[in-house]
């Protein structure tokens, strides 16, 4: 699986293979949405409540699932359906909670 995480100021491009974390930080009056793997923290996007951030983390965990693997019958059937290439992280006013 293949799943690329565009940052919201379009500086970063994530390889979820890559990730060991996606998380939310608190910096200032905002919150942050940051990925993490072996070379450090990167930034992904910024929302103005906690609320906008954790929808994210679910916008993002909903691309991820979309990832389908069919195994059927005595062949060994497999398929991988519906994979998204890119999920670009939405502007703090496109997230409604």
């Amino acid at each position: 699986m293949n799943l690329l995480i565009r940052s919201q100021d379009k500086t970063n491009i994530a390889n979820f293979n890559t990730c060991c974390g996606i998380g939310i930080s608190h910096f200032k009056n905002s919150f942050q949405v940051n990925y993490q793997n072996s070379e450090g923290v990167f930034f992904l996007g910024e929302y103005s409540t906690k609320e906008k951030a954790l929808k994210v983390l679910d916008m993002i965990e909903k691309e991820y699932l979309k990832y389908a693997k069919i195994e059927s019958g005595q062949f060994g059937v497999h398929g991988i359906f519906s994979i998204p290439k890119v999920f670009k992280m939405p502007e703090d006013d496109e997230v409604e909670v």
